[in-house]
């Protein structure tokens, strides 16, 4: 209970462990504290066949020789599964955080053009507060 807030981007997808960060988050964050992130299910096409082919139409392969390599462990990667972000939503709930808001910002943040690259993946924010009165660290 030290920080006042918390903010990545495009880190939980890609964890072995998404639910040990976020309780650590929790963990790290002030009564009355944020976390707030932003990612993508970037994954979630190796699941979904409509998914993969607005990937393949408007991604193609990928873009870097990291993408691939993320691409290879991704099927091993526990949030590729999860529709997101309501899988985030309902996480953080369990762990006692007043989701304040999930949604999808690619409008905000994308060109676009990106925005047709990445529609099989939409970027979304998701800001979650620890409620003022809690007293009690996960």
């Amino acid at each position: 209970a030290s920080f006042d807030a918390v903010v990545c981007r495009n880190v939980l997808s890609n964890l072995v462990d998404p639910e040990r960060a976020l309780r650590q988050w929790r963990r790290v964050i002030k009564p009355g504290g944020v976390l707030m992130y932003f990612d993508s299910g970037w994954w979630h096409y190796l699941y979904d066949d409509a998914l993969d082919s607005l990937r393949r139409a408007y991604y193609g392969t990928g873009s870097s020789s990291t993408f691939s390599e993320l691409e290879a462990i991704a099927p091993d990667l526990p949030l590729s599964r999860e529709v997101r972000p309501a899988w985030d939503r309902a996480f953080l709930s369990s762990l006692g955080m007043d989701v304040v808001a999930a949604c999808d910002v690619s409008a905000q943040v994308w060109t676009e053009e990106e925005r047709l690259r990445y529609s099989f993946a939409p970027q979304f924010m998701v800001a979650a507060r620890v409620p003022a009165s809690d007293s009690a660290v996960q």
